[in-house]
């Protein structure tokens, strides 16, 4: 595993991980390598920046030209390289990561057509007898993307419309039944004339 633990590696498995996982073969050990991870060193990209937050940028291209896309993927106005930066702020490193885990699954390519459609790497995963998956970094990083980049903000959509819902339902049982401020032709709901 010494000589074979860098990104080099990954193409051995982004077609057969899925079996292998189903097939019950323990992956703990390759998914805590470097395998899944290309580490970009490019001049393209700054080496510090005054933003310390971790981002995590979505990445569909070739991966042989993440080198040239810098533009592409850090479009936000707090990554461009000219952002207000004062002598004398604090600056920190830059380390920039691509994980290719999510090549294993359904992912759309730069025609805009969807590839591995019948293969759901989450399901794969969650599917298998091996819970010590989920405590890989690549794995880690791989659901908080996807939470941070989709599902977060569906989840918070939802909750919205629930509350307004429960709202709505109280309020309704509010005046229907507890007040019974309700009157048809005059007299009270339950009058009987």
């Amino acid at each position: 595993m010494k000589y074979q633990n860098n990104f080099s590696s990954s193409f051995l498995f982004l077609k057969n991980l899925p079996s292998i996982l189903s097939k019950g073969i323990k992956v703990t050990k390759l998914l805590q390598s470097q395998v899944f991870i290309l580490k970009i060193r490019s001049e393209n990209f700054p080496d510090v920046h005054h933003c310390k937050d971790t981002a995590w940028m979505p990445y569909n291209g070739q991966l042989f030209c993440v080198a040239e896309c810098y533009p592409q993927i850090y479009d936000e106005k707090r990554f461009d390289r000219k952002s207000e930066y004062h002598y004398g702020d604090e600056t920190y490193k830059i380390k920039y990561e691509l994980n290719i885990l999510p090549f294993i699954g359904m992912y759309i390519d730069d025609d805009g057509k969807k590839v591995n459609t019948d293969i759901s790497l989450m399901n794969v995963i969650c599917d298998s007898n091996q819970l010590d998956l989920f405590n890989c970094d690549v794995v880690q990083d791989l659901i908080l993307f996807k939470w941070s980049r989709l599902g977060k903000r569906w989840h918070l959509i939802g909750c919205f419309f629930h509350f307004f819902y429960m709202g709505i339902v109280m309020t309704y049982i509010n005046i229907v039944y507890i007040h019974n401020k309700i009157n048809y032709r005059g007299g009270d709901v339950f009058d009987h004339d």
